[in-house]
């Protein structure tokens, strides 16, 4: 009887056990989704160049400047620049608090003297690796 009565609850606890394996409980059919992320890299600023070069006596100096706003569900994460070509140049680029936009700067002053003038030039690219949600 001993024998019966242990197949009968082997069988029963199985039953069991395959019921629930078909049900999802209430916490996990109601559980909220993370919105899925990726990450990608664009060209926010391309060849950004600058030329400065002496005007009679005077050294003007030149600058340019680019802005790249990020999609709206993306935030700008970092900005590897690639300096193409440079003689006495300056860059700087800087992503917003909120990680939204960037701004790149290129800047040149001519060197040299009046007598023997000397141009500057810088030339980079700018990219943006971006953190999207989707």
């Amino acid at each position: 009887m001993s024998r019966i009565l242990a197949a009968l609850l082997i069988m029963s606890l199985a039953g069991c056990a395959a019921l629930r394996g078909g049900q999802k409980s209430q916490q996990e059919t109601t559980a909220p989704k993370k919105p899925a992320e990726t990450r990608s890299d664009v060209v926010a600023c391309s060849h950004l160049m600058v030329e400065a070069d002496w005007q009679g006596a005077e050294a003007v100096e030149k600058k340019q400047t680019c802005t790249y706003a990020a999609p709206a569900n993306c935030l700008i994460l970092y900005s590897p620049t690639t300096v193409h070509t440079e003689n006495n140049g300056f860059h700087q680029t800087v992503i917003s608090a909120d990680g939204k936009s960037l701004t790149s700067t290129v800047l040149a002053r001519p060197h040299g003297t009046a007598a023997k003038p000397k141009k500057s030039w810088i030339d980079i690219s700018v990219m943006a690796t971006l953190d999207c949600k989707t």
